[in-house]
């Protein structure tokens, strides 16, 4: 943590990703991550925190987790954007914070967009 918050403390604006999932065992993870420029044009990305997520899911105490990862690395200040997904709860709390514009992540859009086709597709292909 010591070596990423010393790369961390010259620059100047980050953007944050972050995401939530079950692993087959049942069990709830987070992982909060960084991207940034370095001074020399080069794109940077550091994990933040990865762990298990014991609490409820809800949009309090997701912004509570990302608030104290931030604050432990003197981050809060830097934050330009977020990007997570579609979910409510995630949504709602990113809503009027300090974590920058929220960003929805194209990847999980697209993913939902190819879901749904397959389910129409295969919902019509068993009609006939």
């Amino acid at each position: 943590r010591a070596f990423i918050k010393k790369q961390l403390s010259s620059v100047l604006h980050i953007s944050l990703t972050t995401d939530v999932w079950k692993s087959p065992n049942n069990e709830f993870f987070i992982c909060l991550t960084c991207h940034f420029l370095t001074s020399s044009y080069v794109n940077e990305s550091f994990i933040l925190s990865f762990r298990r997520f014991d609490d409820k899911h809800t949009g309090q105490k997701f912004r509570s987790f990302i608030d104290n990862e931030l604050r432990k690395m003197n981050l809060k200040l830097k934050v330009s954007s977020i990007t997570t997904d579609g979910g409510s709860d995630i949504k709602s709390a990113t809503l009027g914070t300090t974590f920058g514009m929220r960003l929805s992540c194209a990847a999980h859009n697209l993913n939902l967009v190819v879901k749904n086709a397959l389910w129409l597709f295969n919902k019509t292909k068993s009609k006939k």
